[in-house]
Order: C-alpha cells, then structure tokens, then sequence
C-alpha cells in the first residue's frame, strides 16, 4: 500500500487507481494520466499527474515512477479563450440582428418622406395639410437624424475617436433647458416632469456639455418612452465639494415598467434591447453610448430597476469646479441622438 492513499495530503486522490499499474505484466504497461484539483491551503491548482511502472536496467523488478505538471495558468487560459469565442460569437449575431433592424429603422422614415413630398406634390391640400405634411416630414427628418448620429457615435466610440471639449457648464440651467425641451412629450402622455437641483449657487463646473446633454437627453427619452402614466423626476446635486474639485451626481427616476434582473444584464450592451425596447422604434444603441460617454468622463452610470415600479438611473461624474460668474454659458447643442433603449 503507497504510504499517502490513506493519507490528509492533497496528492492522495491521485493513487486511486495505483493498484490496477502494480499489477500490470511487463509486457502489458500503461502510461496512466489525471486531471485533478488540488488544495494547498491558499488555493487550489490544477494538476495533470502520470504515472506507471518502469523495469530498471538488469533487474527483475519494476519500480513506481510519476510526474505532476501544475496547468493552472493554461486551463485558465483555455477558459478565457472560451470566453471571448463566446462573446465574439454573440456579438456577431446581435450585429447581424442590429444591421436587420436598422435596415427596416431607416427605411421606414425615408419612404415616409418620400410620401409626405409626393402629397406636398399634390394641387388638391388646403394650406393646413401642407403645413401638417411638412410638419411631419420634417419631424421624421429630424428621427432619421438621430438614428444615424447614433451609429456614428458608436462607430466613434468604438474606433476611439471621440473626443471630449469641457468647458466651464452651469449645469443646473442645462438640465432645466434640456427638461423643458421635453416638457411637450410629458404633456402628450400625462407624465409629470420635474426637475430639481441642490447645486449652491454660482458654481459652474468643467465638463463636455453636448456629451452631458446627449447623456441626460437619452435617458430622459427613454424614461419618458417606456413610462405610460406617473411621473418622471430629475435631480441634480454636486457632492464631496473639495476646494477645486467635486462629484456631479443626477438621478432619473420614472415610475415605468421597470427591468428584470436579466435585462438590466443585457441593457448597456451593443446592439442589445430588452423586450419592451423591441417593441419601439429606434436602435438600440442610446444607453450603449450613455455608458461610454459616462466612461470616457471618469464617471459612473448605475441603475436600480423593478419591474412594474420603476427604474432609477443614477450619475455621477468627478468635475472641477469654480465659483467664478458664468462667462461660457452652457450650449444648447442639440444631441446627435435621441437613444432608444
């Protein structure tokens, strides 16, 4: 009997089958091989052990030899190859997916133009239908837009050709004009809007503010897109003040259909959607770019989410700050994009 069979050791496991080699023939050996994890008391390796028999030179008697070989790092590696092969895989196919929606997105919008210009092209419209076409040629001009603003951002983003311009932002009257510009929306559907601030007074901070009005502008549509009856709130703080420097924190909160577990998972992926996303227009890309806008920043973009309650996204970006009078007053830039989740 081998001396660690019935031993605490870690290597015991590895002489399971010893007695099947000691009663192989000389003639008859077998190289025997074991893929097994071990303990050591502060991890645990993995080990490919052999082991068989051997005759020495001009003796009758065979002796017992073995090997272990520690290939922790390289099983680690196979997994992590497996990993990536998996997610290429998925990206794939969630590409091909987005390229097929995005076929039928732009598509639609222009065969609408193409309608709306071939009435206007009609002598039988009084002048309120022109108005009325050209209204809403215009407004699905301005949809087709944003989709393609979209997808360049993320091509962007992607490539790492975005580049941020701070500037010194007073933030409060940036989000106040970017929430009345949604004011329209709210009102159509019955959604109070509200937007409130703690910021102290005359501090201005240094920040993109077309990437921090595109942000807030995504999240405010999607808020405003996926909520049918409520409210939509947002608030504005600036946190650990520290003489030169402090945190921008802005929460979204609506009382929407909420997310689950698995499609909050899935929600900042590229060319990702929940299944209420599916079932509106738009690419799928706008909370993808938040989190990278966010990202590129040094920020952060969380969210708390339950379904058929509500969703809270939650920002918070470091900033230098300021108290002198604003001189650069925050652009009203229109966002390249208004996000669809």
């Amino acid at each position: 009997m081998l001396p660690l069979e019935n031993s605490d050791s870690p290597f015991k496991d590895v002489f399971s089958n010893a007695h099947e080699v000691t009663a192989e023939t000389k003639e008859n050996r077998t190289i025997y091989t074991q893929v097994f994890e071990i303990d050591n008391g502060i991890e645990k390796r993995c080990i490919n052990h052999w082991h068989t028999l051997c005759n020495l030179p001009a003796s009758d008697h065979a002796v017992y030899i073995c090997g272990w070989q520690d290939i922790t790092e390289t099983r680690d590696l196979i997994h992590a190859l497996e990993v990536e092969r998996n997610k290429a895989i998925n990206a794939t196919v969630a590409k091909s997916q987005f390229l097929a929606t995005m076929s039928h997105e732009i598509r639609t919008p222009i065969s609408s133009i193409m309608g709306f210009l071939e009435l206007l092209s009609g002598s039988g419209l009084s002048k309120e239908q022109r108005v009325e076409a050209i209204s809403l040629a215009y407004a699905t001009g301005q949809s087709l837009l944003g989709l393609i603003g979209e997808i360049l951002d993320v091509d962007k983003i992607e490539s790492g050709n975005y580049q941020l311009q701070p500037q010194w932002v007073d933030i409060p009257t940036l989000v106040q004009n970017t929430c009345h510009s949604f004011g329209a929306i709210a009102a159509s559907k019955s959604i109070a809007l509200s937007c409130s601030s703690t910021f102290p007074e005359h501090y201005l901070v240094k920040i993109d503010p077309q990437a921090f009005k595109q942000v807030l502008s995504n999240l405010l549509s999607n808020a405003l897109k996926f909520t049918t009856e409520g409210a939509v709130k947002i608030t504005t703080s600036l946190v650990n003040i520290d003489d030169n420097h402090a945190v921008i924190k802005m929460t979204i909160m609506d009382s929407g259909s909420g997310l689950s577990q698995e499609e909050q998972q899935q929600l900042f992926k590229r060319y990702s959607q929940t299944s209420a996303g599916r079932q509106q227009t738009g690419s799928g890309l706008g909370l993808m770019i938040c989190k990278e806008l966010i990202k590129n920043m040094q920020g952060d973009l969380s969210l708390e989410s339950h379904p058929g309650i509500g969703t809270t996204f939650t920002i918070t970006i470091p900033v230098e700050i300021t108290q002198q009078v604003a001189t650069v007053e925050a652009k009203a830039e229109q966002p390249m994009t208004l996000p669809e989740s």
